[in-house]
């Protein structure tokens, strides 16, 4: 079976639209505090 490049688009898509980041209410630490929502799998 041939698969695709592994991205990081779907991981950008929901910090994108995820209602802290729209509102400018991050810090350095967002990322590293929000990992575990940011990258739950079925989420859009």
């Amino acid at each position: 079976m041939i698969e695709g490049v592994a991205t990081t688009i779907p991981f950008q898509q929901r910090l994108l639209d995820d209602p802290a980041y729209i509102a400018y209410d991050v810090s350095t630490t967002f990322i590293d505090q929000s990992l575990e929502r940011l990258t739950q799998s079925g989420q859009r």
